[in-house]
């Protein structure tokens, strides 16, 4: 009997496993195994020469258990190494393609950063980025916070005992009740999703990881992954198909408060829903610029001096903020002292004679906008009426993939009462059984590339209505409500963030941030 140890067996294996006789090397090692007495700690070897006896057989025993153990530990072993080793190569490879901004983005055009910061007009274009290092993307956009940061502790439950459906940076907390099955069930049927889920057992001495059947990993589809082809979680659209029956969503609950969760489980923003402390410390680690487009043509000029300066003192303070001014009078744009951070660019474009014209005229100048470079340094897109007024905080509490705003003359109303395009020839015809909202069409938000795709979405449909000879009853505005009814908003904005001073303030709104001013309409436009 001879004394061993078994570092020796583990430095011949560990460096071999992938030699071409690897597996090889292993069968001869498990095969060759020395028989460990446990009690007096010593090796016996055995060989053919050695005449069995009750206590070598029960040794005997003991290693062919030792060793059946010891090969599927060291088999398990080599398949998760191979198994990190793939997975670290194509996030290398991942990481490589993303840097190199090979990334698709739904319109097809590079985003190269443009340098300065002069306010320029379209004559004199040329649009620099405000300084501030490298943007992270909104696809790896993390919720972090600084350590230290003080804030009120979050509730689980109101004060009626009842759970909060909103976490103070505007997570949801999925409850009972906070989401309609057969709606969300709908969405994500349509998006072939796979789910992958772990489980450990027996002391986590055992890994078991159950992955559906449906989940493999062709080659074909290693290749588009490394294209930068297939779509990532971020990319998730919230969509359903026509003629989905489902109950209306309600904007207030039976208390009369405000409901703060879209039966998709997007969050509704009220005063109270968030804390803007916290939200604030987290999207201010991101380096973010907020692109503003704002329509100010004919006599609605009259209406930038006062959006601008309100802007000035309560549109997202102390982030990065670019104007842009939509008008056929460069004269006529103020000259409104910017803070920190906020640029204005002003661009000419033609003037009419038709309101109607102008309106729907909008989604083409967004869409042609956002697929120029000059736009290269935005995060997120809105785009606002210009006939409005800032009276409270608009904040990154508003910022999502894609954005719309309760209309404030029907929040309380059933889906038969929606001022939807009702006519079947039109491309905006919304059915009176269908219907979530009303969406405001003074506010557009949400990331560039998925305003970019709902503004070319909604052109292309006004052109085919007008190739009919077709106008909808409220132009881009019923577009934009048929494109929200079957392409569901990530976030929600309540009636606060677009009312109408010609309404008197209820008891439900408990700040009004922005609204639309009392004005002539015979007066200030072009037609009646």
């Amino acid at each position: 009997m001879t004394s061993t140890c078994l570092q020796p067996w583990f430095a011949y294996i560990l460096p071999r496993y992938t030699s071409p006789t690897g597996i090889r090397n292993i069968h001869n090692i498990i095969n060759y195994l020395p028989v460990t007495n446990p009690v007096r700690h010593s090796v016996i070897r055995v060989n053919k020469d050695t005449k069995p006896n009750a206590k070598m057989m029960k040794l005997l025993k003991t290693a062919n258990i030792f060793r059946l153990v010891l090969a599927g530990l060291l088999i398990m072993g080599l398949i998760y190494l191979c198994y990190i080793s793939t997975s670290l190569r194509y996030a290398k490879e991942d990481q490589r393609l993303y840097l190199k901004g090979e990334r698709e983005h739904q319109n097809n055009f590079q985003w190269k950063m443009p340098q300065g910061r002069e306010r320029e007009h379209q004559d004199n274009f040329q649009l620099k980025m405000p300084q501030g290092g490298e943007r992270v993307h909104q696809n790896n956009f993390q919720l972090k916070m600084p350590q230290g940061l003080s804030y009120d502790q979050p509730r689980v439950l109101g004060p009626d005992g009842k759970g909060i459906p909103l976490s103070p940076w505007l997570a949801p907390i999925v409850w009972e009740g906070t989401f309609d099955p057969i709606l969300i069930d709908s969405i994500y049927k349509q998006q072939n999703l796979t789910i992958a889920t772990t489980v450990f057992a027996l002391g986590k001495l055992i890994y078991l990881c159950y992955i559906s059947t449906s989940l493999r990993y062709p080659k074909e589809d290693q290749k588009i992954c490394l294209k930068g082809e297939r779509e990532h979680q971020d990319n998730f659209q919230l969509q359903i198909s026509q003629g989905l029956s489902y109950n209306q969503p309600r904007v207030l609950g039976p208390d009369g408060k405000g409901i703060p969760l879209s039966p998709w489980l997007a969050p509704i923003v009220w005063e109270g829903t968030f804390d803007p402390t916290l939200i604030d410390s987290i999207y201010k680690q991101q380096n973010l610029t907020i692109v503003t487009t704002v329509f100010a043509l004919g006599k609605y000029t009259r209406f930038l001096k006062d959006f601008l300066e309100s802007a000035e003192q309560n549109y997202f303070v102390g982030f990065h903020v670019h104007y842009y001014i939509f008008t056929d009078e460069p004269e006529q744009v103020p000259a409104v002292e910017l803070g920190e951070g906020h640029h204005l660019t002003v661009i000419k474009v033609p003037s009419s004679n038709r309101w109607q014209d102008i309106s729907l005229s909008r989604m083409k100048r967004l869409e042609k906008l956002l697929e120029s470079p000059f736009v290269n340094e935005a995060d997120y897109v809105f785009s606002l009426d210009v006939d409005s007024k800032f009276y409270g905080r608009w904040g990154v509490e508003t910022l999502g993939r894609l954005v719309g705003v309760i209309h404030a003359w029907f929040y309380g109303s059933s889906r038969e009462q929606f001022t939807y395009e009702r006519r079947p020839e039109s491309q905006a015809f919304i059915p009176y059984s269908e219907g979530d909202y009303y969406y405001g069409g003074a506010v557009i938000g949400g990331l560039v590339k998925d305003v970019y795709q709902l503004a070319k979405t909604c052109r292309e449909q006004l052109e085919i209505d007008a190739s009919k000879s077709i106008e909808a009853v409220w132009q881009e505005e019923s577009h934009l409500n048929k494109y929200f009814l079957y392409n569901k908003p990530s976030k929600l904005l309540s009636p606060e963030y677009l009312w109408d001073d010609s309404k008197s303030k209820p008891e439900e709104l408990k700040v009004i941030r922005f609204s639309q001013v009392l004005k002539n309409y015979a007066e200030i436009r072009p037609n009646p």
